[in-house]
């Protein structure tokens, strides 16, 4: 049996690794895009 975890960060899923874990996905690509829209205006901004 395979398992799978879905988690917002790195760190969230990493004891499930440990674990064993084959199917992990880190991050949501709508957090991942606000993330990253967010640094791009802080960079203009400074």
């Amino acid at each position: 049996m395979r398992l799978g975890i879905f988690g917002l960060s790195a760190a969230a899923v990493q004891p499930y690794l440990d674990q064993g874990y084959t199917l992990v996905v880190a991050g949501v690509d709508t957090m991942l895009l606000a993330h990253a829209g967010s640094a791009l205006l802080a960079g203009l901004k400074a």
